[in-house]
């Protein structure tokens, strides 16, 4: 019985118990331990790479040309009224307000910066500050590009910003300030010529309406030796004196017509109007 005893024994020990096969969860988990020794490992690369990068980031600082930015805010400008506004009426002053900010703001506001973005402007300004030598350039159109390059218009609620960026910051303020100045002489300039053409057509008008009055007061006076007739009846003389301010009412609406139609469409409400009261 012991021999079977010390079999049985040995066949126990010929196969022991195994663990069974699986991965367990833990196996899968990071271990920062490694990484730690990888970053350690790789350590005076890691850390050369950084200088070359910090050392890179403050070479291109430095060779970097720094820029100056100046800003100028402006509402846009308003005619004042005068001697032609006067005689033309209030159809007059009011379209002058709506080309540059008056009743009509969106319209003004967007003819004032067509002025500011224009090449004409651009061109002044890089003349007025010899911008062909300053930027280099070989003709003025050029200069006036990269000034355009430079500047930025914006407008909002109605208010005008112009910002200019340049390597100095004296030379950024003189510029945004100089937008401003031309511009004013640009108005000027405008209104000046608008109000020439304007008075050489109101001119030409009172000639032309001094020659008809002298032509019927020449018909009267012989219609009068014809008819051997001195003095006109009262109710004569009334219609005459009625038909002489209708004569000048419509003359007055033909002159606006004119000046207002020579910087109006042909479909603007105020011209509408004017045709529409001569028709009457």
């Amino acid at each position: 019985m012991s021999i079977e005893g010390e079999g049985r024994s040995d066949q126990h020990q010929a196969h022991p118990m195994q663990a069974p096969e699986g991965r367990y969860p833990y196996e899968d988990e990071i271990n920062l331990l490694d990484y730690w020794r990888v970053i350690w490992a790789w350590r005076w690369m890691i850390g050369g790479l950084c200088v070359v990068a910090m050392f890179t980031a403050m070479v291109t600082t430095l060779m970097t040309p720094k820029i100056y930015e100046a800003t100028v805010t402006m509402m846009p400008p308003t005619p004042s009224g005068g001697s032609l506004g006067g005689l033309l009426g209030g159809g007059q002053s009011s379209i002058l307000q709506g080309l540059l900010g008056g009743d009509d703001s969106s319209s003004g506001n967007s003819m004032v910066m067509a002025l500011l973005e224009s090449r004409t402007m651009a061109e002044d300004i890089a003349r007025h500050f010899d911008l062909i030598t300053l930027f280099e350039t070989e003709t003025i159109h050029g200069a006036a590009g990269v000034l355009q390059g430079m500047t930025e218009i914006k407008i909002t609620e109605g208010v005008i910003a112009i910002t200019v960026a340049a390597k100095g910051p004296k030379l950024a303020t003189d510029l945004a300030n100089y937008y401003v100045d031309s511009l004013d002489h640009m108005n000027q300039s405008m209104s000046l010529t608008s109000a020439k053409r304007n008075r050489m057509f109101i001119q030409d008008r009172l000639a032309e309406a001094h020659k008809e009055l002298q032509q019927t007061e020449d018909a009267v006076k012989d219609f009068q030796l014809k008819n051997m007739t001195v003095f006109l009846s009262n109710q004569v003389a009334g219609s005459w004196n009625e038909a002489s301010s209708l004569q000048s009412q419509m003359t007055g609406i033909e002159v606006r017509l004119k000046v207002l139609g020579s910087s109006l469409t042909s479909k603007h409400p105020d011209l509408v109007r004017l045709r529409l009261e001569l028709a009457s």
